[in-house]
């Protein structure tokens, strides 16, 4: 935090950031804060897309069950290399681990519609539909599977 903290308030650049996070992560792997740090840094402050996604791959081999690391993935995909695919794919994961917020199956299905994979979209929400429990929770599933299945393709 201070190395960044430093730079960030002087010449914005970082460039030992990734060796130090490698090294922290190396020695403390259980720990999950520092690949969390460097996926938001990377993502927003440096825009080095493939340094933060390389922490975050680390991150999913010591904490493969972390939602939020599936997460970060995701939004990297979608974002940085603008790969809707195998965004919705990746946070299609992320919604089935613990914790995951319940919008995650809904943002997996858009993604999917609007890589044009109309059929995937709908079959991450049976998927969904099967998993969950919650009644106001599968309503909501029911009407996004209404929506994507009504929804002509090139269509807003």
């Amino acid at each position: 935090a201070y190395y960044f903290g430093q730079h960030a308030l002087t010449d914005r650049q970082y460039p030992y950031l990734l060796h130090l996070l490698d090294l922290i992560t190396d020695l403390a792997p259980e720990w999950n804060l520092p690949f969390f740090f460097g996926a938001v840094i990377f993502a927003i402050e440096i825009e080095g897309f493939d340094d933060g996604l390389y922490l975050i791959e680390k991150g999913l081999l010591h904490h493969p069950e972390d939602w939020q690391l599936w997460f970060y993935k995701g939004y990297y995909f979608w974002r940085f290399a603008g790969d809707v695919l195998l965004a919705s794919e990746v946070l299609h994961t992320a919604a089935f681990l613990p914790g995951a917020p319940k919008y995650l199956h809904r943002l997996s299905a858009t993604l999917a519609t609007k890589g044009g994979q109309r059929e995937l979209a709908l079959r991450f929400l049976n998927e969904a539909l099967e998993w969950t429990t919650d009644p106001v929770q599968q309503e909501i599933l029911q009407d996004k599977l209404a929506e994507v299945a009504e929804d002509v393709p090139g269509g807003n």
